[in-house]
């Protein structure tokens, strides 16, 4: 189990998805992001499409949370109803 001992965010600002911390590797030391997807952001086309390939593929999808009231994301579930042969 992984417990995360910092916060997430450092800004109160939905839009703003720094972390405030740096990755840990030498050679990078880049900031670091979360990977959360604020109401009203775009998610990316390819992630998406992965998901609705995945969703067509699963045997069974349990959701949870806020993601249920978002869209796209909350369309995800039903889109395998809605093509089945």
């Amino acid at each position: 189990m992984y417990i995360r001992d910092h916060k997430v965010r450092t800004s109160n600002k939905a839009t703003v998805h720094t972390t405030g911390r740096k990755c840990p590797r030498p050679t990078c030391n880049g900031a670091l992001r979360d990977c959360i997807v604020s109401t009203g952001e775009f998610l990316p086309e390819i992630p998406i499409r992965r998901a609705i390939t995945h969703a067509f593929r699963a045997d069974l999808l349990i959701c949870i949370g806020e993601t249920m009231r978002v869209t796209p994301a909350a369309e995800i579930p039903a889109v395998p109803t809605h093509f089945n042969p």
